[in-house]
């Protein structure tokens, strides 16, 4: 596997060459599983399960910058390690403006 050059400050290091995490292989810690069902409002028994299934959909966007996956799906915006799998925080996104 290739390593990209350190970056600098402020720069963007998209890394382009390396595979998006596989949904069935991410997992969280305690507290990152108590964050996560803070920010989404899942319930503590199936927060993992519930977030493998917003980041397994078909439209589902991954952006490798640095050392961590920002994977976008319809609903919600996940940041997980590139290097252990480890789903670090989500949030929702804010509903689609109607044409105002």
């Amino acid at each position: 596997m290739q390593r990209a050059a350190p970056a600098r400050a402020g720069e963007d290091t998209v890394r382009e060459n390396t595979a998006p995490p596989r949904p069935h292989e991410l997992h969280t810690t305690p507290l990152g599983a108590a964050r996560l069902c803070k920010n989404l409002g899942f319930a503590p028994q199936d927060v993992m399960r519930q977030c493998i299934r917003c980041i397994a959909q078909p439209d589902a966007v991954y952006q490798r910058k640095g050392k961590n996956w920002y994977i976008t799906s319809a609903d919600c915006e996940f940041v997980v390690n590139a290097g252990s799998g480890t789903v670090i925080t989500a949030h929702r996104r804010p509903p689609p403006q109607n044409g105002s």
